[in-house]
């Protein structure tokens, strides 16, 4: 990018800083998650990366927040952080300049902050019989659709029990899980397929 490509993006003539890298992280956060959140919950999807800490996130929220990246809004106690048009073009644009390990940790929290608000209870499992055959049926609802469907085949009743009771325990886990094996690259940096 040049120094007027940089100014349009928001960022300082010299480009793509520490500082900016966390603010687009942020930003991508609430524009790929698609809801408002407290500055707890964006913490705790990206505290595992160690890329900030709860102060320095704070104060990144604010400052997203003055130069109109954000929109700030107290509810019940919480302040509640939503991205604005100028921050969805800010994450569009920018995502593509961070280095390639920041977005797979960024998309990475992104998939286990959605995959968090999957409320306990909304998984369902059961064993079918289908001729001589046993299945384990596992499901997990998003309101009045499923979110996930599938069947595995048992060898026997004892397992299927045993598979259902670990799905129900954690059907997030279960999802998330699926999701980041179905979506990470393989340690030699190809995709899994």
């Amino acid at each position: 990018m040049n120094s007027f490509e940089n100014r349009m993006a928001g960022l300082p003539e010299e480009g793509l800083t520490e500082g900016y890298r966390q603010k687009v992280l942020i930003c991508y956060l609430l524009h790929t998650t698609k809801k408002k959140r407290t500055a707890a919950q964006l913490f705790e999807a990206i505290r595992r990366w160690q890329l900030l800490s709860f102060f320095e996130l704070c104060d990144e929220l604010q400052s997203l927040t003055e130069s109109g990246h954000l929109t700030a809004e107290e509810e019940e106690g919480d302040v509640y952080y939503a991205i604005t048009e100028q921050g969805k073009r800010t994450s569009s644009v920018l995502q593509t300049l961070l280095p390639r390990s920041l977005r797979d940790a960024a998309a990475e929290s992104a998939l286990a902050l959605l995959s968090k608000e999957q409320k306990a209870g909304e998984g369902s499992a059961v064993i079918e019989k289908e001729g001589e055959s046993l299945f384990c049926h596992l499901e997990i609802q998003d309101g009045t659709s499923s979110l996930l469907s599938c069947r595995i085949q048992v060898p026997d009743e004892m397992q299927g029990e045993q598979i259902c009771a670990r799905f129900l325990s954690d059907p997030t886990a279960f999802y998330r899980h699926l999701l980041t094996s179905l979506t990470e690259k393989e340690k030699n940096g190809k995709e899994n397929r």
